[in-house]
C-alpha cells in the first residue's frame, strides 16, 4: 500500500512540474518576498493607488515574422486595466520595440527560465518601465515567464491547445497573448504567487494558515497543485481532492493567478490586490517603474431615465452613486470615463456626487454634477459634468399623462395614459375624459406600503389598468407609474 501511495505522489508531482513547464515558469519564492518589509511602510503602501509604466517587445523570427501584430498591445492594455484598475493599479504605455532573433523567438524555460530567457529579458530593456516581451501565438514558448517575484521583466507566448499539452483544452486554442494571461505574469512582477503554491507550506481548507502558506493571501481559497488546467470548457472542475486536515479544496477558477484556461481568467482579489499595492510601494525592483496616483482624473457623464427632463421640474436630494437622484419624474445617474472610479471603498476611496444642480435657461435645462475625487491617497480634485435637456413643451408636442382615481380609493383603483398637448401632468383624484385614453400607451404601476413592500402591481398596454385594492388595509400607499418616458410616484389614500 505504502509503494502505491508513493507512485501516486510521485505521478501527481511529475504531473504539476509538467504543467509548471509548459505554462508558467516564473521560478518559485522561498521566502515571503515581503517578509523585511516595515509594517507602517506595508500599511501605508497597502492604501495607495500605483501607475506602472510598461514597455512592450514583439519577439519574431530572424527574417520578422511569427510575431504579435502591435495591434495586441491594446487588447493587453484593456486586459491589465479590467484586471488590476479595481485594485487601485494602473498602467501607462511608454513604447514598443520590435526584436528579430531566432534563438529569443524559441527561448523556453526548463524548471525555471534557462540563460537564453535570460539573455531575452536584458535586451532592449527600459529602466523606468515594467518590461513585457510578446511572442508569437505559434511560437515554441508556451506560456509565460516572469523573471522573478517581484520582478520588472515577464515573457508571455504561445497557445492553449491540445497540442500543446494541455489535458482538457479539447479543440479550443486560445492565444495567451491577447488574454489575461499576460495579467497572470505581470502579476508574478508586482508580488503574487500561484493561488496553489505550496513551496512556502501548503496552505489549509480552514484558512489557519493563510499569512505564511500558499498564495499568503487570505481571500483567496486554498488549493493543491493537483488542481493545474483540471477545469473544464464551463470553468468548473474535473476533480476534487482534500487537504490534510480531510476537507475538500474549493479552488476559484476565475481566479486570474491560478492554472486554468484562458477564457476562465478574471479576476484577482482583494487581498491580491492589497499585496501587490504593498510590494510596488516597497520594493527596490519596482520603485523604478511605478509612480504614485493614477494617470488621470475621470469626467462624468449624466445619464437621464427617462428624458428629456422639463425645465419646470423641480430638484430634490443629494446623490449617490449606487442610487442615483431623484429628480422630478426621472433618475439621474452618472458614469465616468473610467467606470472603477465610481466603486467607492471603505476607506472613502472613488467618486463621491457631492451635488446636483439645474439651471434653466430659455426653452433649455443644463444639469451639472459636482464630484469629488480621493483616490488612494491622491489628492482630490472637484469635476463637472453636465447635459442640456430640452424643456418641455414649447413644441406642439403631444405627452402622455397618468390619471389614478379615485383617490382615496377602497375596493380598487384605476390608472389611464391620456394624451395632452403641449404638458405632463399627473392628477391622481379625479376622472379623466376617458375619450383621450391613449390606447397605445403603455405602462406598469406598483403600489407600495410605508415599509417598502409591492403590495399590488400590473402592466397595461391598452391605456387604462384596474388593481383591485379590496385586500388591503386602510392607510398611505404610494403609487409608482412608469412609462416609456415618465416615471411618477404619489401618495394614495385607501379608506374602508
Amino acid at each position: 500500500m505504502r509503494r502505491i501511495i508513493l507512485l501516486t505522489a510521485i505521478l501527481i508531482s511529475i504531473a504539476d512540474f509538467s504543467f509548471g513547464q509548459m505554462f508558467c515558469g516564473t521560478p518559485v519564492p522561498t521566502v515571503d518576498p515581503l517578509r523585511h518589509v516595515n509594517s507602517n511602510t506595508a500599511r501605508t503602501a497597502s492604501f495607495n493607488c500605483y501607475t506602472v509604466n510598461v514597455y512592450f517587445h514583439l519577439v519574431n523570427r530572424t527574417n520578422g515574422t511569427g510575431g504579435q501584430n502591435a495591434s495586441v498591445i491594446n487588447t493587453v492594455m484593456t486586459n491589465l486595466a479590467n484586471a488590476y484598475n479595481a485594485q487601485g493599479i494602473w498602467f501607462n504605455k511608454t513604447g514598443n520595440d520590435v526584436i528579430n532573433n531566432d534563438a529569443y523567438y524559441a527561448a523556453g524555460f526548463t524548471n525555471g527560465p534557462s540563460a537564453l530567457f535570460n539573455q531575452l529579458i536584458a535586451t532592449n530593456v527600459q529602466a523606468n518601465s515594467l518590461n513585457i516581451y510578446l511572442l508569437g501565438d505559434a511560437a515554441p514558448f508556451v506560456g509565460g515567464s516572469a523573471g522573478s517575484v517581484p520582478s520588472s521583466s515577464c515573457v508571455i507566448g504561445g497557445s492553449y491547445s491540445a497540442a500543446n499539452g494541455f489535458p482538457n483544452a479539447g479543440s479550443s486554442v486560445q492565444p495567451f497573448v491577447p488574454s489575461f494571461v499576460v495579467a497572470h505574469e505581470v502579476g508574478h512582477c508586482m508580488g503574487l504567487l500561484h493561488t496553489f503554491e505550496t513551496s512556502l507550506g501548503a496552505e489549509l481548507v480552514n484558512g489557519s494558515n493563510c499569512t505564511t502558506a500558499g498564495d499568503l493571501v487570505c481571500d483567496t481559497p486554498a488549493e493543491s497543485p493537483s488542481y493545474a488546467f483540471q477545469d473544464n470548457s464551463s470553468c468548473q472542475w474535473v476533480v476534487s481532492y482534500s487537504d490534510g486536515n480531510g476537507q475538500t479544496y474549493t479552488p476559484d477558477a476565475a481566479n486570474i493567478m491560478n492554472y486554468v484556461r484562458p477564457s476562465c481568467m478574471n479576476y484577482v482579489t482583494n487581498g491580491q490586490g492589497t499585496r501587490v499595492r504593498t510590494t510596488i510601494g516597497s520594493s527596490a525592483v519596482l520603485s523604478p517603474v511605478a509612480t504614485l496616483g493614477v494617470p488621470q482624473l475621470p469626467t462624468l457623464t449624466l445619464n437621464f431615465n427617462p428624458t428629456p427632463i422639463c425645465v419646470n421640474q423641480s430638484l430634490n436630494g443629494i446623490a449617490s452613486p449606487t442610487t442615483g437622484l431623484r429628480f422630478g419624474y426621472a433618475t439621474i445617474t452618472w458614469t465616468a470615463n473610467t467606470p472603477t472610479y465610481l466603486a467607492v471603498d471603505g476607506n472613502g476611496n472613488g467618486v463621491q456626487i457631492t451635488g446636483v444642480k439645474k439651471t434653466a435657461t430659455g426653452s433649455y435645462a443644463t444639469f451639472s454634477a459636482n464630484a469629488s475625487f480621493a483616490l488612494c491617497g491622491t489628492s482630490s480634485t472637484t469635476t463637472w459634468g453636465s447635459i442640456v435637456t430640452p424643456a418641455c413643451g414649447g413644441g406642439g408636442t403631444t405627452r402622455v399623462s397618468i390619471s389614478a382615481f379615485p383617490n382615496p380609493a377602497t375596493n380598487q383603483l384605476t390608472i389611464a395614459s391620456t394624451s395632452s398637448l403641449d404638458s405632463e401632468t399627473s392628477d391622481f383624484g379625479s376622472m379623466p375624459d376617458l375619450a383621450s385614453v391613449v390606447s397605445t400607451s403603455n405602462f406598469s404601476a406598483r403600489l407600495i406600503n410605508m415599509v417598502g413592500s409591492v403590495v399590488a402591481e400590473g402592466e397595461c398596454n391598452n391605456g387604462l389598468l384596474i388593481i383591485d385594492t379590496s385586500h388591503l388595509t386602510k392607510g398611505i400607499y404610494y403609487l409608482r407609474v412608469k412609462t416609456d418616458d415618465t416615471a411618477i410616484e404619489r401618495r394614495i389614500s385607501i379608506v374602508k
